[in-house]
């Protein structure tokens, strides 16, 4: 595959909490993708509209509207031809397996775990859209953070 054949990845980040917002951002953008935040679920569907994004990375405990309820609007959106179809990976800090129902019932294709450190947030979101889009142009966790 050339370097013409791949395409740099727009990933919108939904996350209320301004400390993993900033931290996530960063690493997205670290490996070459175009980041695109919202604060909450209310801001995500306004932005959805107006910037067309590849990939959204959604937080699931938000105060308002939650991820999943912000998901479930997203994926009518797209039904109604408002929106492209758009996978939505849910973020959360819970195992529970209620939590990956719930997500998974309101349209999301992947639950993540939210990593603990900046070097598992990078070598997990590389892997994710890596797997998702294997024509991106994505820099290695290794090329950007070292």
């Amino acid at each position: 595959m050339t370097n013409a054949d791949k395409k740099a990845l727009t990933v919108m980040l939904v996350e209320d909490d301004r400390t993993q917002r900033t931290l996530i951002s960063e690493i997205v953008s670290r490996l070459g993708c175009t980041v695109v935040t919202a604060v909450d679920g209310k801001e995500a569907l306004i932005r959805i509209a107006q910037e067309p994004c590849d990939l959204v990375l959604m937080d699931i405990e938000m105060p308002g509207m939650d991820g999943t309820k912000t998901a479930r609007m997203m994926t009518a959106m797209a039904g109604r031809g408002e929106i492209s179809a758009i996978p939505i990976i849910a973020l959360t800090g819970s195992s529970r397996n209620l939590m990956r129902e719930n997500c998974r019932a309101a349209g999301m294709e992947e639950v993540m775990m939210k990593a603990s450190t900046p070097g598992e947030w990078s070598a997990a979101l590389y892997e994710l859209l890596n797997r998702w889009f294997p024509k991106a142009t994505l820099a290695t966790p290794h090329e950007r953070t070292a």
